[in-house]
């Protein structure tokens, strides 16, 4: 029996932009669907093509918060030029969180190298914009002042940024590693603008305890750790429960892609129609803390009904049964050969044979004589071959054009890669151990 055909969604986004030239936002069924077509998409447009807007990866009501990697990178895209990006792919999940209004995520100021600036108005604006001035710079929000530089950790850079002026001036821009204070990148300019999803200035502190005790007028504020620390302006673990009592108006996501066509997965209703009901499951396990009072459901995220005035516009993909298949129970180098015999013979116009390991593709270029490709990839007729991610194979809608992979497809570093900074090394690394390799150690 054969596997399931993976559909390509990729492929059909890809032509849809080149051809229809215009921006398009995919609502995918789940995170892992999102990265993996990110990854694919990888095939047929540049990287800066793409955007990817993760999920938060916390539970609703979670007592966790949110990794400051993934704030980073939903910042980033929310706060970039969108007019050069053509495909943006995404969980349907997040249609259900209430963001801050467009605005709150708009830079506030580019400042670029030989600009002139003060320290004491670059500070003022650190300040303004609720960042916490530390003796050195760990996390998002803090910053520094040593001399005449200038320290801090925005969500828009992976690594924190350093400010060297020369008197009133800005001398050199840099982003160095905060473990070991190492430049690793030079910049020519950079942005002010919040670096969380929500900012604990004097305002938004007093507009979030005047929302407090209006919703919860029978919990005492006193008992309430996670009160206590927002209305300090600080950021406890947990605090986005309290989201939409902090941050000014409601927006859905979508309100930040005017103009983008949407395209929605095909299962996305019952998936939408699930996670509401896991939503109010979560409330009534989380509820029963008095010293944690949480929002009802429906003022902590969107409900489907408000969601449905977006995505009755939205476009669905159709995929007829496939003309021709891959056979998965084969190894790969007979469902090479099955599709190299296709093409030859007219079956398939363009063939493209990807893998991660350079090995496979020589000794695959070796034996079929196959031309080399440089991606993005342009349709053409032939049998070609480039080195890539592992992702899935699929073949078009209209049976002409067939990507293969050769590796073995999933894993998480594989579809989410980015670099690790410094200081995430890991525990083990670090690990020191207090015993002596010949003692026994009982735990109790």
């Amino acid at each position: 029996m054969l596997e399931k055909q993976h559909e390509p969604i990729a492929f059909e986004l890809a032509q849809s932009v080149k051809t229809l030239n215009h921006q398009i936002l995919y609502l995918c069924d789940s995170d892992k669907e999102a990265r993996l077509l990110k990854n694919e998409l990888k095939l047929f447009l540049d990287d800066n093509e793409i955007g990817y807007y993760p999920e938060r990866e916390i539970l609703p009501y979670d007592r966790f918060s949110t990794a400051d990697s993934i704030i980073q990178e939903r910042i980033k895209l929310l706060n970039s030029d969108k007019e050069n990006i053509n495909i943006i792919v995404t969980s349907c999940i997040n249609l259900f969180e209430k963001l801050p209004s467009k605005e709150f995520f708009v830079a506030r100021k580019s400042y670029k190298t030989n600009d002139f600036l003060t320290i004491k108005d670059l500070t003022t604006s650190l300040d303004a914009l609720n960042y916490e001035r530390t003796d050195k710079v760990n996390t998002i929000n803090q910053y520094t002042i040593r001399g005449g530089v200038v320290d801090f950790f925005s969500g828009f850079h992976l690594y924190p940024v350093r400010v060297d002026f020369f008197g009133d001036q800005i001398d050199e821009i840099r982003e160095f590693d905060p473990l070991t204070q190492n430049m690793t990148n030079k910049l020519s300019e950079f942005q002010l603008f919040s670096g969380s999803e929500i900012t604990l200035d004097d305002e938004s502190i007093g507009k979030f305890k005047d929302a407090w005790r209006n919703y919860f007028e029978n919990h005492d504020e006193r008992h309430c750790e996670i009160f206590q620390s927002l209305a300090l302006g600080k950021y406890p673990e947990g605090y986005e429960i309290y989201n939409p009592l902090i941050q000014s108006g409601d927006s859905n996501l979508l309100d930040y892609f005017d103009g983008f066509k949407l395209i929605k997965s095909n299962k996305i209703d019952q998936i939408l129609t699930s996670h509401q009901g896991f939503v109010e499951e979560r409330y009534l396990e989380e509820s029963i803390d008095s010293s944690r009072p949480i929002l009802k459901p429906k003022d902590y995220i969107f409900e489907i009904e408000d969601l449905q005035i977006y995505l009755k516009s939205a476009d669905q993909f159709s995929f007829s049964d496939p003309k021709i298949t891959i056979d998965h129970s084969k190894e790969k180098d007979i469902q090479l050969q099955i599709l190299i015999d296709k093409q030859v013979n007219g079956i398939i116009d363009s063939l493209l044979i990807t893998s991660s390991e350079q090995t496979k593709l020589d000794q695959i270029n070796k034996q079929y004589n196959t031309n080399i490709a440089k991606l993005p990839f342009a349709l053409q007729s032939g049998i070609f071959s480039c080195i890539h991610l592992p992702v899935r194979s699929f073949i078009s809608n209209d049976g002409k054009f067939v990507h293969l992979n050769l590796d073995e497809v999933m894993n998480s570093e594989i579809l989410n890669p980015q670099p690790t900074p410094a200081n995430q090394n890991s525990l083990i690394e670090k690990f020191e151990n207090p015993f002596h390799d010949d003692e026994l150690v009982i735990h109790v």
